[in-house]
């Protein structure tokens, strides 16, 4: 991990299976931080309304649109916020990959310092958090819990959405591991407050 800057603002990119806490902490942080928030899901939902039956082409416009809004809030954030979003990132998919580098690029390349958060939980903990009321209530296409489970079944199933030691896509990032199974929402988010420091 590369030495902490002293840079003023931070882009904050919180990661790890889906229910494992990304929206709540990322929530629970932008408030207390105030900082800007943007989740997964208000972008997901949009290229999923349009590519419902199209995975490939849903993934490529999100992955489009998300380096779209960060891109532009970057060149129009003339009030210097730092900010936080969510992402379930696919550690053994060199799509995902590749998307992920060239996300921070656009960090890398203004005046932000990146934090990557890694949210960690059981396959069982994740299973009884998907029917959280806030959950569903910020994100409207998990109301449909079957299709919610059956998603994250074949992620758990297909993909690995955590890292290993022999992972190097953020090594030049701060970037910590925290498993939210062992703390509460309050500790998760003030241990990331002291990382930030």
């Amino acid at each position: 991990m590369k030495n902490k800057s002293k840079l003023k603002l931070k882009a904050i990119i919180i990661i790890g299976p889906p229910a494992a806490g990304k929206y709540t902490i990322g929530k629970m942080l932008s408030k207390t931080c105030n900082y800007r928030f943007l989740h997964e899901h208000q972008v997901l939902d949009i290229a999923s309304a349009f590519f419902e039956e199209n995975p490939v082409g849903r993934t490529t416009y999100y992955f489009k649109l998300k380096i779209d809004i960060f891109s532009d809030f970057i060149k129009y954030n003339t009030t210097n916020y730092s900010i936080v979003t969510t992402f379930v990132h696919l550690f053994d998919n060199d799509y995902y990959n590749n998307f992920m580098v060239s996300f921070l690029e656009i960090f890398q390349k203004s005046d932000y310092d990146v934090y990557i958060i890694e949210l960690k939980a059981s396959y069982e903990e994740r299973v009884k958090r998907n029917t959280n009321e806030d959950r569903l209530n910020a994100k409207p296409s998990k109301q449909n819990i079957e299709k919610s489970m059956k998603k994250i079944t074949a992620i758990e199933e297909k993909a690995r959405t955590n890292s290993i030691e022999n992972d190097t896509i953020f090594d030049t990032f701060h970037h910590t591991i925290i498993n939210t199974e062992l703390l509460s929402h309050d500790e998760i988010v003030n241990k990331i407050i002291d990382f930030l420091k």
